[in-house]
């Protein structure tokens, strides 16, 4: 194999999942398959199952955005995190989806946790969102 086609089969496998859109992962997970023989690098399964369990990537809601209380805990523009990558991205009301972010740390076999826009869009001196982590929304273990 060249050079070319190892680079490009390279990109393909780890990089190529960031300039797909969101509703069209199961073609490029097929394409993958077809192509090289295998699927989507791990933490692209895991955005995929995210997606599936939460929603679109960006999904917004109609809930307002002020309406936080001690029994209501909304995340606007929230990142649903592993480690020190961002799985999921979107408006989300934890205390609803407690369950199913419960089932996404399960069916991953990872601790998730959730950031706020603020601690999870802006990330100084190439920061990862682990940073954070100690001031996250919520956690979740597998």
């Amino acid at each position: 194999m060249n050079t070319t086609k190892k680079i490009k089969k390279w990109f393909e496998i780890n990089a190529g999942w960031f300039f797909i859109n969101g509703r069209k992962t199961a073609q490029w997970n097929a394409y993958l398959k077809n192509t090289y023989g295998h699927g989507l690098p791990p933490l692209t399964k895991m955005q995929e199952i995210a997606t599936e369990l939460l929603g679109p990537t960006g999904k917004k809601s109609s809930f307002s955005k002020l309406s936080n209380s001690a029994t209501r805990v909304i995340a606007p523009n929230g990142k649903v995190c592993v480690g020190p990558h961002i799985i999921w991205s979107g408006d989300l009301e934890v205390t609803k989806n407690t369950k199913v972010l419960q089932l996404l740390a399960t069916s991953i076999g990872e601790e998730i946790y959730v950031l706020r826009e603020s601690h999870g869009r802006w990330f100084y001196n190439n920061e990862s969102p682990y940073t954070y982590y100690g001031s996250s929304i919520a956690t979740f273990t597998a």
